[in-house]
């Protein structure tokens, strides 16, 4: 899992995620139905010899100057997947 925290030239604040689906998808704001959905896709591109990456963001409201476990936890959107050959 990796989180970076951006400033947006509207002076946003940006926590962005990638990681392994099963983590990005615990911290983000989709129902079950939706989380299943998504590791099924991964399983078939998996079984197709491809690595998955997830990716997520959250808006932050207050304006922070490091990331912690805490902001990483939930609230997420979730971006999609991104499979790729894994030769």
């Amino acid at each position: 899992l990796m989180a970076t925290l951006h400033l947006s030239a509207d002076q946003k604040q940006h926590v962005l995620l990638k990681g392994a689906p099963e983590e990005i998808l615990l911290r983000c704001d989709v129902d079950e139905k939706t989380k299943l959905a998504g590791l099924k896709k991964v399983d078939e591109l998996a079984i197709e010899g491809m690595r998955v990456l997830a990716f997520a963001k959250k808006t932050e409201k207050s304006h922070l100057l490091s990331l912690g476990e805490e902001e990483i936890k939930k609230g997420f959107v979730f971006l999609g997947f991104v499979g790729m050959s894994d030769p």
